[in-house]
């Protein structure tokens, strides 16, 4: 029962995921076996350790602390008292260590309040409950004094140190602990008759106590009477107000409406103010004033009262539309307040959401979200994020810089501004992540174990240093010192987040995000060095201020301070003024043009005066510019050869001939032309016709160069003129080395020279003279030294031949060639003209024999010259050799029968597939009683009967023709008859003949002599003789037939027999698919039928088949079978169920 109430308890939790553990009347006295292991603690080396390394690391020491049972353990909320100490609170299944710290517990999940001291050692734990119900604390608060307040719910008796609670449904209710050593100092209930359950809890500056929470149809507060209206099992929202010094409660107030709402956190501002979130479905009202109506299936409110219990005002925020078949909507189970006075919601959304004139769109099932209002209800901002799968806020809370933290669980890649968190190690992986003051997300970080983890608990400190809390399964490594869990554990982590990790963490790192160890700040506000844009304040973007680190307190925008505008002071930092390059000390104009440098191109002179615009003689050779011939070029005298307008100083071409005087080999020479191709052929900037003896350059004098007005930029020599003729190789001289022969026709273009090629020279006509510089005279890549045939061209490299023709280019010179002609084939060694070569053409199967053979093989033996060749050892009948090597008419004998399939050939074969011997009416057809005449029937071939020859009696070896067709035949046995029958009668003397016709030209069936009609005698022999002949005739006859007939029977009767046993033994096989509804009906018939005789076939799952067997592969009917230990084989039935095969 009480596992059972258990689930209930938990399946009542609305939205299934904010762990409501909704209270059930059923108990049970159910406990584990399974043996208890304890968790471990951090040691020193490992504290240490973990404050060296990885995550939040931060001057301060972080420390990780664990613990729980064999069960389920949680941690929901935690606060930190004025020494640093830090206070939890939750549930625990059964008796645990925590630290070195037991915990005793009265049943199964009771209350906890624990306390750890700032190095996160365990100083004490509390716990109370009963054994019949699942007690917790799902509140923790404290008061100015550190004293502890936990709300949360019971069932049952209670003792909190002297006070005892009695209550017979679940109710809510407050205890109070003393801060040092934990002892209860008391304890109240509130509720009524149904379901009442506390949720969370605050303590004002007077130790006045705030609940929120939830009841079903009535509670009571004192004198305050809460009704729920119609009575249903839907919650109300409650909120109530226990004054201290009365002692009693000042007031308490609920929600208006026919649905659902609940009161999940709340939260008191400076001015005692108290807000309260949770969610509510259909349409519920606060205090006359305010209404949530959902437009989807939940709506998250928030709503304010003062602390006289006046209502303020409310806010709700659901789905943008309805949910078409599916739940949506919004709820919030968090609520803090920031330094500001703002208000931080945390919950989640499931679907599309609209508020305040913005959508936010769904991205899974259930989304992580943060929204923020002002004190007077204004929204600011609401932030949203998730996976494809769960994922929840648990824990909210927010540091000195008013930047929220949320945690909770993840069930999926999810995406935190620029951060994913991805990889889930088990079904959920706990999670922590900060925003910005403006909604924007901040940073992320998950862990998980093998199971569910989540946060359920987060509190950060005036240093900025988080603490958090949750569950967690299997093993996780808080930053280098791993923590194992029996089932879930609880678990608690106090860290300082270091983004950039330089060992500064971010609460006061003045460059969050990037490394700034000495943490430097040359102006001294709220960023460093690292990150700042603007070191020195002076209005000036670091990047462009020549003075990064200069004097602070000045504007750079101001010219009368920074002329050039570079970020250095004029009158005190800066030496170059206009920033021109030129030291203010040696410059002209100090002040002058800004925005350029000064260099050989802008400032000739370097005197810190712009040329263009600012300097009257550049060069400074005291001729102004305007009447300067080189305004750029020192020249005082003004020379100028060739009389234009630029003085030889800055003229480059100083005789005006176009040719450049640093290239002109006649620079101040002849003027009034022009260098062109026709005039100076090399460009080198003298006149060919009376100034250039080498027009084209090349070194080689005119009057002796065949090429005087050639091609240019080359000298002359053996490399680049081999024959010394003026003209360069390749690019002028067809013929390098004058032999007569082309350069594109010559294989050495640059050979010999002063011989003539003629046929006897160069047999090939490559330009390579024979006898001293051709190795290969015919040109057919065999060198003369190695080519048999050195004057003629080949290929052939093989038979003796290298060199010489190959017609058919195999590598065989033709003459070794036994085919010349075919390039597959060049040897044939029995010479029967089919080559050796068993991949080429026409290829000799038979290259040790001559052989004339060309159909079923080539070249082998063909005794009867047919064109097939003799069977032998490799190559038989069955290969395709000629079945009748003998008969040139015949060479496939298909059925193997000795006879020719062709029909037209000797002795062809009429009955060609149907092995047979006859011989006498048609050759090669069945005999079945070897007579030599064949069987009735076509047997492949011609329609054959009685009439065409066939024999009258196949079983008869004795008979085959019977004249007058009366069942007897015309061959007889008696030896006396040879002299006596008639002569034309037909027929012949066959010994030991059956069935022999005494009148053969004579029917008769029913004569006293065999085959004569009625009254007829047959042969006329000796009575005694005859009659003992024809006696014992008869009696073979006779006796044969009824022997015949009664082995018939026998075998028939033996036959039936052997069916019979054989269908009475015959079990059916098992198949291994799934049954069809006929079938399954018969099963099912079968099943119920044995079920009276034999007990149960069939189990209603799989949980009731016999153990010890293994399941088999499913089928291709996608049937599911499971084998027992003994053989036995079932089937699962579309229901679920089980029935064993038979």
């Amino acid at each position: 029962m009480r596992t059972r109430g258990i689930c209930i308890f938990l399946s009542l939790l609305m939205l299934g995921s904010v762990l409501i553990f909704t209270p059930s009347s059923e108990q049970s006295n159910a406990t584990l076996e399974e043996p208890f292991i304890p968790a471990f603690e951090l040691n020193e080396a490992q504290e240490t350790a973990l404050a060296d390394t990885g995550f939040g690391r931060g001057a301060t020491a972080n420390w990780s602390a664990s613990g729980g049972s064999e069960g389920r353990d949680f941690i929901y909320e935690i606060v930190e008292d004025s020494g640093g100490n830090i206070i939890i609170a939750g549930s625990v299944y059964v008796d645990c260590w925590l630290g070195s710290v037991v915990v005793h517990t009265e049943g199964l999940g009771d209350i906890i309040v624990a306390k750890l001291d700032p190095d996160g050692n365990w100083l004490w734990a509390k716990s109370a409950g009963t054994a019949i119900a699942y007690d917790e604390a799902r509140g923790v608060a404290l008061d100015d004094d550190d004293d502890i307040y936990i709300t949360g719910y019971l069932n049952g008796t209670v003792t909190f140190g002297s006070t005892q609670l009695v209550s017979d449904k679940f109710d809510g209710y407050i205890a109070k602990l003393n801060g040092t050593n934990g002892n209860w100092e008391y304890a109240i209930k509130y509720g009524g008759f149904d379901v009442d359950v506390g949720w969370d809890i605050v303590v004002d500056s007077a130790e006045n106590v705030y609940v929120t929470g939830y009841y079903q149809n009535f509670s009571s507060f004192g004198i305050h009477n809460l009704n729920g209206g119609t009575p249903s099992d839907d919650y109300r929202f409650f909120i109530a107000k226990y004054n201290h010094s009365t002692p009693d409660w000042e007031w308490a107030f609920t929600a208006i409406g026919d649905a659902l709402s609940v009161g999940f956190q709340l939260v008191l501002d400076a001015s005692e103010n108290v807000y309260i979130v949770g969610y509510n479905t259909g349409s519920v009202t606060w205090n006359n004033n305010f209404t949530s109506s959902t437009s989807g299936t939940y709506n998250g409110f928030l709503v304010k009262y003062s602390s006289s219990g006046s209502f303020q005002w409310g806010r709700a925020i659901g789905a943008a539309s309805g949910c078409f078949g599916t739940n949506c909507g919004v709820y919030f189970n968090n609520v803090v307040i920031d330094s500001q006075q703002r208000v931080v919601v945390g919950g989640n959304q499931l679907g599309d959401v609209t508020y305040a004139g913005k959508s936010y769109t769904g991205l899974g099932n259930w989304d992580i979200v943060v929204s923020r209002w002002q004190a007077d209800g204004i929204h600011d901002w609401y932030s949203m994020t998730g996976s494809g799968g769960d994922d929840r806020v648990q824990a909210l809370a927010v540091n000195p810089d008013d930047r929220p933290v949320v945690g909770g669980w993840l069930g999926g890649s999810s995406q935190f501004g620029s951060t994913i968190l991805s990889n889930i190690s088990g079904d959920t992986d706990f999670f922590m992540a900060q925003l910005y003051a403006n909604g924007q997300w901040d940073w992320a970080h998950k862990m998980g174990g093998s199971g569910d983890d989540t946060t359920h608990a987060l509190h950060v400190l005036s240093d900025g240093t988080y603490v958090a809390g949750g569950s967690f399964s299997g093993v996780i490594d808080f930053d280098g010192i791993p923590r194992s869990a029996t089932d879930e554990d609880i678990w608690i982590w106090k860290f300082r987040w270091d983004t950039d990790d330089d060992g500064v963490h971010d609460f006061t790192d003045n460059c969050v995000k990037i490394t700034n160890l000495n943490q430097s700040n040359h102006d001294g506000d709220v960023e460093g060095d690292a990150c700042e844009t603007d070191d020195d304040n002076d209005g000036k973007h670091d990047a462009i201020d020549n003075c990064q680190y200069g004097e602070i307190g000045w504007n750079s925008s101001d010219t009368a301070l920074d002329y050039d505008s570079d970020g250095c002071r004029d009158d005190s930092e800066d030496l170059d003024d206009d920033g021109d390059g030129i030291l203010d000390i040696d410059d002209d104009c100090p002040k002058g043009m800004t925005s350029w440098i000064s260099d050989n191109q802008t400032d000739i002179d370097n005197d810190g005066c712009r040329d263009l615009d600012e300097d009257l003689d550049d060069d400074q050779d005291l001729v102004d510019d305007d009447v300067d011939n080189c305004p750029t070029d020192y020249n005082p005298q003004q020379e100028n050869w060739d009389g234009d307008n630029f003085g030889d100083k800055c003229d480059f071409d100083d005789d005006g001939d176009s040719v450049n005087d640093d290239v002109d080999d006649c620079p101040m020479n002849e003027t009034g032309w022009t260098s062109n191709s026709q005039s100076d052929n090399d460009g080198d900037g003298c006149k060919d016709d009376i100034e250039d003896d080498d027009d084209d350059n090349d070194g080689m004098l005119d009057d002796v160069d065949q090429c005087p007005s050639g091609v240019t930029g080359w000298t002359a020599g053996p490399t680049l003129d081999h024959d010394a003729d003026g003209c360069q190789n390749d690019g002028e001289d067809s013929d390098n080395d004058n032999d007569g022969v082309l350069n594109e026709f010559d294989t050495c273009p640059n050979g010999e020279l002063n011989w003539i090629r003629d046929g006897s020279s160069d047999q090939d006509s490559d330009g390579c003279r024979d006898a001293t510089e051709d190795p290969n005279d015919d040109n057919d890549f065999y060198m003369d030294i190695e080519d048999d045939c050195p004057t003629v061209e080949g290929t052939a490299y093989l038979g003796g031949l290298r060199g010489c023709p190959d017609f058919d280019e195999d590598g065989w010179g033709d003459t070794a060639d036994a085919f010349p002609q075919d390039s597959s084939q060049w040897e044939d060694g029995d010479q029967d003209g089919y080559g050796d070569n068993p991949t080429g053409s026409n290829a000799d199967d038979c290259p040790l024999v001559a052989g004339n053979s060309t159909s079923d093989r080539l070249g082998c033996i063909d005794s009867d010259e047919d064109t097939y060749s003799d069977p032998d050892a490799g190559w038989t009948v069955d290969d395709g050799a000629d079945a009748l090597p003998d008969e040139p008419s015949q060479w496939i004998d298909g059925d193997k029968d000795g006879y020719g399939d062709d029909p037209f050939g000797f002795q062809g074969d009429l009955c060609p597939g149907y092995k047979g011997f006859s011989h006498a009416d048609r050759m090669g057809c069945p005999d079945s009683d070897g007579d030599g005449y064949s069987d009735s029937g076509s047997f492949g071939g011609l329609s054959w009967g009685i009439e065409n020859g066939a024999d009258n009696f196949p079983s008869i070896p004795s008979q085959w023709n019977d004249s007058d067709l009366d069942g007897y035949g015309d061959n007889w046995a008696n030896v006396l008859w040879n002299d006596s029958r008639n002569k034309e009668w037909p027929g012949m003397w066959v010994k030991d003949a059956k069935k022999v016709d005494e009148c053969p030209v004579h029917e008769g069936f029913a004569g006293q002599h065999q085959g004569c009609p009625e009254g007829m005698i047959g042969i006329d022999i000796p009575e005694e003789e005859d009659n003992q002949s024809m006696i014992q005739e008869s009696n073979k006859g006779g006796g044969s037939t009824l022997l015949y007939v009664a082995g018939g029977i026998a075998a028939l009767v033996a036959i039936g027999l052997i069916v019979a046993v054989v269908i009475l033994m015959k079990k059916p096989e098992p198949k291994n698919r799934r049954p069809t509804l006929n079938e399954e009906a018969a099963v099912e018939e079968a099943v119920e039928e044995n079920a009276i005789e034999e007990g149960p076939k069939t189990v209603s799952s799989w949980e009731n088949l016999p153990g010890g067997g293994e399941y088999l592969p499913v089928d291709e009917n996608g049937t599911n079978w499971y084998r027992e230990a003994n053989g036995a084989n079932w089937y699962q039935s579309e229901d679920g169920s089980w029935t064993q095969y038979q």
